[in-house]
């Protein structure tokens, strides 16, 4: 009788370590801007702020965020403002060859085309940098965290070899 609860009691403690070793091993992923759960799933500002625990994670997690979002942004209308910009100086060009409008239109419509031209590498220069910043340093933070073996909430007992046979482990 004393074996078997004895075995019960080993079984049940030695699930327990490898459910806290798997919990241990969780790791977060980082894609295209969000972090992602080991489960898959995007996590949100409160959940980033239950995983990482650390003020300094939550607010690098806010600024790190604000910066690649704000440089794709930028991107973007960098991108458009250029796509415009090029159509608006082809526009003047042909419109001047063709002779459908006075020279004063056509310079207006070619000098709309410079000026967005002008803006879109503004964004660009601005926003690719911000944008990549931003990135690496949301990859960091999840990086760090995975490396580090996570956030202080997981708790884990585990056996292992010591120096004189086996021992237990709280990591905590």
């Amino acid at each position: 009788m004393q074996k078997k609860i004895l075995l019960l009691l080993l079984f049940v403690i030695l699930g327990g370590f490898s459910a806290g070793a798997q919990m241990r091993d969780a790791s977060l992923r980082y894609n295209h801007g969000k972090i992602y759960d080991p489960d898959g799933h995007r996590m949100h500002t409160s959940d980033v702020k239950y995983w990482f625990g650390e003020p300094l994670y939550y607010s690098t997690y806010k600024g790190a965020r604000k910066q690649y979002v704000n440089g794709m942004n930028l991107v973007k209308a960098g991108i458009i403002n250029s796509v415009i910009g090029a159509a608006g100086m082809g526009a003047g060009v042909v419109l001047e060859n063709a002779g459908e409008f006075d020279t004063d239109t056509n310079a207006a419509i070619y000098a709309a085309g410079c000026v967005l031209l002008v803006s879109a590498d503004i964004c660009l220069s601005i926003g690719i940098p911000l944008a990549a910043i931003g990135k690496g340093r949301l990859k960091w933070m999840v990086d760090d965290y995975n490396e580090n073996g996570g956030s202080s909430k997981h708790v884990s007992l585990n056996i292992g070899p010591c120096r004189y046979g086996y021992g237990l482990a709280l990591n905590f």
